[in-house]
């Protein structure tokens, strides 16, 4: 069950630096949601997202879920480049989506809407995970910031500063 929300001290949980040059994976498996993925991948992305990415990949850390699979493949313009993501997506270990994490994820929502705080359904599932598996979530996506800001989620920002800049 979803922790009640609160608010969350200024460096409490999911608030940490966003990762840069100097800044470490956090140790252990972390959740590479889809908008890292995106910028690490595209041709002009940011050189914090391309390193961040590679630094989980290489040594077997990164994890993705079916829904950032599915984000990722059905985003590639061609045949041979679905194929790449397909090989690249095998380096990743899947974290499983199961009933218990679904459920999570409606009540983090439903108690976000009573916040006043929306969250895209996918975002809220991706998150849920994160906090199911007890591993920090990478990622470019703002709407994490906005979760971590009421409850326990370990996620950071990559690049760019945060909160969508």
């Amino acid at each position: 069950m979803t922790a009640p929300l609160r608010p969350r001290p200024e460096l409490g949980a999911g608030a940490e630096a966003p990762l840069g040059g100097a800044t470490p994976l956090p140790a252990g498996p972390v959740l590479i949601d889809t908008s890292l993925w995106i910028e690490a991948l595209r041709r002009s992305g940011s050189p914090a997202a391309r390193r961040t990415v590679a630094q989980a990949v290489e040594p077997g850390m990164a994890l993705v879920n079916g829904l950032i699979r599915a984000e990722l493949l059905k985003g590639a313009k061609d045949e041979p480049e679905f194929r790449r993501l397909e090989l690249l997506l095998e380096a990743t270990t899947s974290l499983p989506l199961d009933e218990r994490t679904w459920t999570r994820a409606a009540r983090l929502g439903f108690d976000l809407r009573r916040a006043g705080v929306s969250v895209p359904t996918v975002d809220l599932a991706i998150a849920a995970g994160a906090l199911e598996a007890g591993v920090p979530l990478l990622h470019m996506d703002a709407h994490f910031e906005l979760i971590a800001d009421h409850v326990d989620l370990e996620q950071r920002f990559v690049g760019r500063g945060g909160r969508g800049a």
